[in-house]
């Protein structure tokens, strides 16, 4: 196959590389990497109209070979700009828009204008660079949760890099290059070209929907009010981390947090004002919760904090923190400022233990002795059984 129709190839997959971004951006606005990303194919199709129409047509140099060269790198950084948005929710249209304006400047200068190969050596490093920081971005994040969703775009990345690298080598070593010619080094690049532009399509929308599901999976397992998990996974959770910590021989806390006089609250205020206290108290607590415990919200009022590695030390301090950061609390109601307080009780998981729903049973005894002490206190089991 000949440069030309090479040429024609990667404008058809840059064009359906833009389609597929613009109906993936469409569904899915909330996601602004693929803003950038459709910004990138939209750069790259216009790239592939240009250069085909300059085979068959004669074009000022003003047109041809500057402006499809210029949107050429733009592209690329708009592919970094749609990578650091999606690990560091941070765009670069700045420099983006700085890239597509400097190198079609620079393919201006005379000498630029005359030889391919110069042009190809003038910026054939920043395509490296460009594409290695969207690589090595990728990568810097590649123990996120979401990471699953970027592998391919990371390979493909990195793959696309490599023989950039390779070809900038035979370049640099005196490979003499035509603006559309046969040679082999010349349409080996327009060939990778055309993959990249299929697998960024691929990519791209693995990456909406692998996020997409994601989305959908957290919905089902997580409370909408206070963004704690909810019931679903508790049996799952609290089985693996009771696993866990017997292997490790160490302690599962079960703390029970329950707010106090709740339902007085819903009958003064109504619903919405009960809602903010939820969410009020759940956030107060989570702040003093380590990323390695899981927070439910198990119903109503009610919410349980599993706290690994715990023993009664970190349990009553974590539970004196919780009561003190809530009974802090006030709530705007709209006519008064309203003080909430709420109760705890807890227990540590043992090797005695058959269940982790034993363990759970005994906090929610710790809990109504709190209650009945009067409430905006914490309970710890063993105490109950020693008085």
């Amino acid at each position: 196959m000949d440069q030309v129709s090479m040429t024609a190839a990667a404008a058809a997959c840059a064009i359906i590389m833009m389609i597929t971004s613009m109906l993936l951006y469409n569904v899915s606005r909330n996601e602004r990497y693929l803003f950038d990303w459709m910004i990138a194919a939209i750069l790259f199709s216009i790239y592939g109209v240009i250069a085909i129409c300059s085979a068959y047509l004669e074009t000022h140099q003003l047109i041809f070979p500057a402006a499809p060269n210029a949107l050429y790198m733009a592209g690329f950084t708009a592919i970094y700009s749609g990578v650091s948005q999606l690990t560091l929710k941070r765009s670069h249209w700045k420099l983006v828009a700085s890239v597509l304006a400097i190198s079609y400047l620079v393919q201006l200068i005379p000498a630029v204008i005359q030889s391919v190969n110069l042009r190809l050596l003038i910026f054939y490093p920043f395509l490296i660079f460009i594409n290695s920081l969207s690589f090595y971005t990728l990568w810097k994040h590649r123990k996120q949760e979401d990471r699953n969703s970027f592998i391919l775009l990371m390979i493909v990345l990195f793959i696309f890099t490599l023989q950039l690298i390779i070809r900038g080598v035979v370049i640099a070593f005196g490979e003499k290059l035509e603006i559309f010619g046969s040679e082999f080094i010349q349409t080996s690049g327009t060939l990778a070209l055309v993959c990249l532009f299929f697998m960024l399509t691929i990519s791209f929308a693995f990456v909406s929907f692998w996020k997409k599901e994601a989305h959908l999976r957290a919905l089902a397992i997580t409370d909408h009010l206070t963004g704690w998990l909810n019931r679903t996974v508790l049996n799952s959770i609290s089985q693996n981390m009771k696993s866990e910590c017997l292997r490790n021989d160490s302690c599962l806390g079960f703390m029970l947090i329950d707010i106090d006089n709740f339902k007085s609250i819903n009958d003064k205020y109504g619903h919405s004002v009960g809602d903010t206290v939820i969410k009020e108290v759940c956030d107060r607590a989570k702040s003093n919760v380590r990323a390695c415990d899981y927070a439910f919200r198990l119903g109503g009022e009610e919410f349980l904090i599993l706290i690994k590695n715990a023993d009664n030390n970190l349990m009553e301090n974590l539970s004196n923190r919780i009561l003190k950061k809530i009974s802090c609390t006030e709530i705007d109601t709209g006519s008064d400022s309203l003080k909430v307080t709420v109760s705890i009780g807890y227990s540590l998981c043992s090797k005695a233990d058959k269940s982790w729903e034993c363990v759970l049973e005994r906090a929610d005894q710790a809990l109504y002795h709190s209650k009945d002490s009067g409430k905006n206190t914490s309970t710890d089991f063993n105490m109950i059984q020693i008085a």
